[in-house]
């Protein structure tokens, strides 16, 4: 409301309309925030957001450096330190404490609402003051989480991208499950423009390599992207001008580009006196049907979960890569119409680890021939290798984003923990006389089981049933 109500003044010029908004500051969430702590454990997660946007919209309408600090700390705390490798954040649509990040890999991790507003707050903290930064988180929540969320086949949105092993993704249906993810994936999937490019008075910044044009009327410029990232590592500009002019163009230079970054103006190549994490600029008049190529090499890279060094994702340049696990024992799975995968309608497989010491990993993954962002590890895999592929592109196997990884000792063990609980199971079944086999109603006929107030549901894809309240 804070926001709604600081937009209508913008509009309106009425100062009632801001003596509202600020009525709808959340003390409780502010306070702390504007002293630079960060009170957000056991809060929900997008409901915090949108106050912050509110903070961000009544700092630029009044000056009051207390709201810039509020969406500043805010965006630091949840961009930096809050979000998995995908952008996306919350468990369960809850904050979490971040010291126990590697327990919060559920089914119903990354509400996809709290990503379509923290890219709308990263906008307002980069327009104040452009940086790397906020494009770099900007990049990663949009390719691997956004992107991520939409199903090509049906057009449907996720509420969740479950980042738990073995997870599957799951989907919107037109009438019965339309959710507030439905909502901002709409416009989600239609803002893909909505940061590619924005501009001062005197320079241009191109912060995002997505095929696009834009039209700078003011300058009588119209620039043209031409690329295939990230399925390619490079992209070219294209000026059209009406006339020569003079304005400093400003290309991201990624924090994931550690191999470097070239740039060339029709063809000369130019010096880059920038590094990762910054923005390299051109200055100098633009003539019609001047061209500027960059190439930002990419690299696979680790990232590991912020408390437990040997639970790791993998990416490639900015585009985080999923292991593609099949579609074994799905049969019964639905994926349209939950909100979260119902993990316990599917039969239970063996979700791969990688044997090796961190460091051995990355050698251990080798690039797919032929496929552009597709590879294969190579002998680390237990008790497989894996397909690795970007999470935006799977949408009906199983995945796993994050990985243990275990030194030879420990897979040993855990080998033998896992063979000792099959032992176990086995052992019961010998010495069961019978059972009723809740999955079958014959079964329950034969054996004549009644009750009330009994409910059902599965676990590890079999079905089962309890009596509950009094039943």
């Amino acid at each position: 409301m804070n926001e709604v109500l600081a937009n209508s003044y913008a509009v309106t010029g009425d100062p009632e309309h801001l003596r509202v908004a600020k009525k709808f500051d959340h003390r409780a969430v502010f306070d702390p925030l504007a002293r630079g702590e960060d009170s957000l454990n056991g809060l929900h997660a997008n409901t915090q957001i949108p106050k912050a946007i509110g903070a961000a919209r009544e700092y630029e309408l009044t000056g009051e450096k207390r709201y810039h600090d509020i969406a500043s700390f805010f965006w630091q705390r949840v961009a930096k330190h809050r979000s998995y490798v995908i952008g996306g954040h919350s468990d369960g649509e809850h904050f979490f404490p971040v010291e126990n990040f590697s327990k919060y890999l559920g089914a119903s991790t990354t509400e996809t609402c709290n990503t379509y507003n923290m890219l709308k707050l990263t906008r307002h903290l980069f327009a104040w003051e452009p940086s790397a930064e906020t494009m770099d988180f900007y990049e990663r929540g949009l390719y691997n989480h956004i992107l991520a969320s939409q199903d090509p086949a049906t057009g449907m949105m996720c509420y969740y991208v479950p980042l738990r092993p073995g997870a599957f993704k799951t989907f919107s249906t037109p009438e019965e499950s339309f959710w507030c993810c439905v909502g901002t994936g709409m416009e989600n999937h239609a803002k893909y423009p909505d940061t590619i490019y924005f501009h001062d008075a005197q320079s241009l910044y191109v912060n995002l390599f997505v095929a696009s044009e834009l039209t700078w009327k003011g300058k009588g410029l119209v620039v043209r992207q031409e690329t295939r990232f990230p399925e390619e590592d490079a992209t070219r500009l294209v000026l059209k001008l009406q006339k020569p002019v003079r304005l400093a163009l400003r290309v991201r230079y990624p924090s994931w580009a550690q191999s470097g970054m070239t740039l060339a103006t029709n063809g000369k190549r130019e010096p880059v006196n920038a590094s990762p994490g910054s923005y390299a600029s051109i200055e100098r008049e633009w003539k019609n049907g001047d061209t500027v190529d960059v190439r930002l090499p990419m690299t696979l890279r680790l990232e590991a979960m912020p408390d437990d060094p040997k639970t790791v994702a993998l990416l490639y340049g900015p585009i985080v890569l999923a292991g593609d696990l099949g579609k074994e024992g799905m049969e019964d799975a639905k994926r349209y119409g939950p909100s979260a995968p119902q993990l316990g309608r599917a039969r239970p497989i063996a979700i791969p680890a990688f044997v090796c010491d961190v460091k051995e990993v990355l050698a251990s993954v080798k690039p797919a021939p032929g496929a552009p962002l597709k590879f294969q590890t190579r002998g680390v895999g237990r008790p497989r290798d894996v397909s690795l592929v970007p999470l935006y592109r799977v949408f009906e196997p199983r995945y796993t984003v994050y990985w243990k990884v275990y030194s030879p000792a420990e897979w040993e063990k855990t080998k033998a923990d896992l063979a000792a609980a099959e032992g176990r199971r086995k052992e019961i079944e010998r010495r069961t006389v019978d059972a009723v086999n809740i999955s079958e109603p014959r079964s329950e006929r034969d054996h004549n089981l009644q009750g009330e107030g009994t409910n059902e549901g599965f676990f590890e894809g079999r079905k089962w049933r309890a009596a509950s309240k009094g039943g």
